[in-house]
């Protein structure tokens, strides 16, 4: 492991000292099996305050509802203010992690701790999605032109499922829009890569620069593509079981995710290379 001076300034991709005594590290590569570790710690963080852990992200992701709801600017305004919502979580779980006491209002230490930057890095995340939208537009005109406004044209009638303006589309059509589709994943990956552990960086490094925290999130992405793929598929069933019993598993599932971003961010950033 480098050797880290906490005495100076950082200016290379070594460490960063955060104010609570958490150092991170540039992103390590961590083996296939870490994706399914990431959960069992999570699990393990979350048995210990299950109730605080429940009610603390159903109101976070309430909050963010309402954020969504204004007229006109709720989208953008949900990006913008996203890690300020979703701070206060990795805060708790680091807490909790520690070994501290955690209580319901730690939930919304993201509305107290590093504001600034944390509405920097959504108004970053904002303009990121609308350029990848931008960029998915022109080319789905390009590649489509004509059709996509034929589908414009009986968007109403497709919605309600009418056959008769089903068929005024071309059988070309469909490959087209398989093709659009495959375009904006490929743009969606480098985006997720880039936000997916910025948060956390932002939040739990008090030293850590919005510029820094993308490239490393990126970067740490990239490395543990492989146990991020396992990661994604088990998670992705235990959405799917929580959904089972009138959606009530999620109220386990949703805290599970979150809790298990912050433990690979620590496995990737903080544990020793």
């Amino acid at each position: 492991m480098s050797e880290f001076n906490p005495y100076q300034q950082p200016q290379s991709d070594v460490a960063v000292e955060s104010a609570s005594g958490l150092i991170v590290h540039a992103p390590v590569r961590r083996p296939l099996g870490a994706g399914t570790r990431w959960l069992s710690d999570a699990w393990a963080l979350f048995v210990k305050d299950p109730g605080v852990w429940i009610g603390g992200v159903l109101v976070l992701w309430l909050v963010g509802i309402a954020a969504g709801m204004f007229p006109f600017i709720g989208y953008f305004l949900g990006v913008v203010i996203n890690p300020l919502i979703y701070a206060g979580a990795y805060i708790v779980a680091h807490k909790s992690d520690r070994g501290d006491a955690v209580r319901f209002e730690d939930f919304f230490a993201g509305f107290q701790w590093r504001t600034g930057s944390l509405l920097a890095l959504g108004g970053i995340s904002l303009v990121i999605m609308v350029a990848v939208f931008v960029v998915l537009g022109l080319v789905g005109w390009q590649i489509s032109g004509d059709d996509f406004s034929t589908l414009g044209a009986n968007w109403a009638a497709l919605s309600n499922g009418d056959a008769a303006a089903i068929s005024q589309l071309p059988d070309i059509f469909y490959i087209k829009l398989l093709l659009i589709v495959l375009i904006w994943m490929l743009l969606l990956i480098p985006y997720a890569a880039l936000m997916w552990f910025a948060l956390p960086l932002v939040v739990l490094s008090e030293e850590m620069t919005i510029g820094r925290a993308l490239k490393w999130s990126f970067v740490g992405c990239i490395k543990n593509i492989i146990p991020m793929t396992l990661y994604s598929i088990v998670l992705f069933l235990l959405i799917l079981i929580g959904m089972i019993p009138a959606l009530l598993g999620l109220l386990v599932v949703m805290p599970l995710l979150i809790i298990s971003l912050y433990t690979s961010f620590r496995d990737i950033y903080v544990d020793a290379h």
